[in-house]
């Protein structure tokens, strides 16, 4: 945890239990930390940053495969709204489509809109074995979705061929 009083910081670094087992947290931790200033409504804004921090995104520019799937190489994808992407990966069966693991990190319900680099045909939502749940809602090539407090979904979007 943090402690801030005045113009001091403290820092917990860690905090262990020592029932039942006395020594189960002993060992060598490696860690870092990150200060970061953000505005009283910034609960997604830190989310995001942890995430950033803590899994760095790994980009591979492979233009001639991405044009060759009929996907433009400028963008695949971008989001508007209050979630965050959490995986990305090339459904099972077809290389036209995506499935997305998309979650919403706020304790409040939130609507985003994904928004592709080439056309969308199809949208659903699908259980972790890629099985279609319902559709989602497409309208103008956008995907609109809507999401409980903490809900995770995983979207299949199928590109034309």
């Amino acid at each position: 945890g943090v402690t801030v009083r005045f113009s001091k910081v403290g820092l917990t670094l860690l905090k262990s239990p020592t029932l039942p087992d006395p020594i189960v947290d002993s060992g060598e931790l490696s860690t870092y930390y990150a200060i970061v200033s953000l505005p009283s409504n910034g609960k997604l804004l830190l989310t995001r940053i942890a995430y950033e921090v803590s899994n760095p995104v790994c980009v591979v520019i492979a233009p001639s495969t991405c044009e060759g799937n009929g996907l433009r190489a400028d963008y695949i994808l971008r989001v508007d709204g209050d979630v965050i992407v959490e995986n990305m990966k090339k459904c099972g069966d077809s290389d036209k489509c995506l499935v997305l693991r998309i979650y919403n990190p706020l304790n409040r319900p939130v609507k985003a809109m994904l928004h592709f680099g080439t056309p969308v045909t199809n949208a659903w939502e699908c259980n972790l074995l890629e099985e279609k749940v319902h559709d989602a809602r497409i309208k103008e090539g956008k995907v609109n979705l809507t999401f409980s407090p903490f809900e995770i979904k995983n979207i299949c979007i199928r590109f034309p061929s």
